[in-house]
């Protein structure tokens, strides 16, 4: 399966990676570190400056305070196409594998940069991601060809998605609910959930140019990738790459995605629920767990199971209790497969090592 490339390797970057780990093993969040993260929950792009204001801390205490963060993988802003704004649907896909194979086949899709939230779960014989393929040519080669002829796997489920109650910008949003004061929140911006209920795909979709796909390449490596820089990266002038930028903003075409490492709020279980919900209480019960705090993702899905959920708690014990009490007591709720994540092997666009997120330009020593 062909994918992006690899950072350049080398001592140099062994080196600093094994450096990064260190940092990473060592982390904790304080107060003021969650506080901008809810920040930059509201408005990812916000200046430092403006966040130093609204916080009551310097401008230098806040970008020291991020750029830590991300040494450490504990965030990572980056720019995520949403592949429903240009015409195409989002399909949820689960290989189960032949033992001692998962691993490799969750790696090589991994590299893709039309998959995302890859993970391990029944005991490392299980993958599922997520497919955001950009054309139609894309995805039947992925699910209909290399997947299908790939002989360690001994059956695949797919399932595309119908529609997205929480997600994206939303992940994590009701978990930090109540970090910053409502004035706080309302200096930032609007402080409600920046993720909208709609149509998974959409009926008119969007038309991108090169320039576009140059700026959105820019965007997944650095969400918070200056207007200089970005405009460098497309060959604009910084005035056109910001029209640009609002441009593929406002359509949906690109989502700016504050990805967090869940070991970084203390959250050691996480777990793909699937559920069989009455047809009838579907929408009601997917606008009820896209309130509740544990979880970061739920939408409508074909298949035998047609609500899937991506749930993070702090340990098994409270797992048990979310998905026994909160989420088994919903009304229309039939069944439910709780199906642990062994492994993390890629987040939204953001490869996992161990309980660190990925930053290729980090890795390799670059700033």
């Amino acid at each position: 399966m062909r994918g992006a490339q690899r950072p350049e390797s080398g001592p140099f970057c062994r080196v600093a990676a094994m450096m990064r780990r260190e940092i990473a093993d060592s982390v904790t969040l304080e107060p003021d570190d969650v506080r901008i993260l809810r920040a930059l929950q509201i408005d990812p792009r916000v200046g430092f400056a403006t966040v130093a204001t609204v916080l009551g801390l310097s401008e230098s205490t806040v970008a020291r305070r991020y750029r830590r963060m991300r040494r450490a993988g504990a965030i990572r802003v980056i720019g995520v196409v949403n592949p429903g704004a240009l015409g195409q649907s989002r399909w949820m896909v689960r290989p189960r594998c032949r033992p001692g194979s998962a691993t490799a086949i969750a790696e090589a899709l991994a590299q893709r940069d039309d998959v995302g939230w890859v993970a391990l779960s029944a005991a490392g014989s299980e993958v599922t991601f997520a497919v955001r393929s950009r054309s139609q040519e894309q995805r039947d080669d992925l699910l209909g060809r290399r997947l299908p002829r790939t002989a360690a796997v001994l059956d695949l489920q797919a399932s595309v998605m119908l529609r997205q109650f929480v997600g994206g910008r939303g992940h994590y949003w009701a978990a930090l609910t109540g970090t910053l004061t409502p004035e706080e929140e309302s200096a930032l911006g609007s402080g409600d959930s920046p993720f909208t209920e709609r149509p998974v795909v959409r009926n008119q979709p969007s038309q991108i140019g090169a320039h576009d796909e140059k700026l959105l390449a820019a965007l997944a490596a650095d969400g918070r990738a200056g207007l200089v820089d970005l405009a460098a990266a497309a060959d604009l002038t910084p005035g056109r790459a910001s029209r640009r930028l609002h441009a593929l903003l406002a359509s949906g075409v690109v989502d700016i995605d504050v990805e967090v490492a869940p070991m970084a709020l203390g959250h050691r279980a996480r777990a793909n629920l699937w559920m069989r919900v009455h047809p009838g209480r579907i929408k009601a019960v997917g606008r009820a767990m896209a309130q509740m705090p544990e979880v970061g993702f739920a939408a409508a899905v074909s298949g035998p199971h047609n609500l899937h959920a991506v749930v993070q708690c702090r340990d098994l014990d409270e797992l048990f209790e979310f998905t026994t009490d909160r989420v088994g007591s919903l009304s229309g709720v039939e069944g439910m497969e709780v199906s642990p994540v062994l492994r993390q092997v890629k987040q939204a666009g953001t490869r996992v090592d161990g309980d660190r997120l990925t930053d290729p330009s980090i890795d390799c020593g670059r700033r």
